[in-house]
């Protein structure tokens, strides 16, 4: 999950992946309870936006307009906002919430690789593989480009983010 011009960036990486031939067995959209921001995404974005009510409906269309191969299997988490569920106090669910609401159906162990874009990698990756790792599962992440209008005060938080995390977890 993601807005929706950054989940349309992310879907666009992984079908250039695939064309360059790595192999996907299932893709999982991991979406939180977020509902559409009715000002920036819309039909102009991409068509059918407006009828869509949250970032979860916005993933499926965001599939359904995609050249991914259909014959891929594609999964959908909605993760509610799960009070405690995460060390984080948020207005919304995260992608930690996400990830704890797919592993709630018990994905076969194996290998999952994670489409991000950036300046996000660098933290998410590292919750990814914690995660992950508690369901018996590796990662491997990659991003997307960052667009051109990401600022820097966004690459700052995000690095900020990484060594908070950094920090927190070489202390525990």
């Amino acid at each position: 999950g993601a807005t929706l011009p950054a989940m349309q960036n992310r879907v666009y990486f992984l079908e250039q992946e695939i064309a360059r031939g790595v192999e996907i067995g299932t893709i999982v959209f991991l979406t939180g309870d977020r509902m559409r921001y009715t000002d920036r995404e819309t039909d102009q974005v991409l068509p059918g936006a407006d009828r869509c009510v949250n970032e979860y409906e916005l993933a499926q269309l965001v599939y359904e307009k995609s050249h991914l191969p259909k014959t891929i299997p594609a999964v959908f988490i909605h993760a509610p906002i799960y009070p405690g569920i995460s060390r984080h106090v948020t207005s919304r669910s995260n992608l930690e919430d996400t990830l704890i609401s797919w592993g709630k159906l018990q994905p076969k162990a194996g290998s999952a690789l994670f489409v991000t874009n950036q300046p996000y990698l660098l933290f998410q990756r590292h919750l990814v593989e914690r995660v992950l790792l508690e369901h018996g599962m590796s990662a491997d992440c990659c991003a997307a480009q960052a667009g051109p209008k990401t600022k820097l005060a966004t690459y700052l938080q995000s690095l900020a983010r990484w060594g908070s995390w950094q920090i927190q977890n070489s202390t525990s």
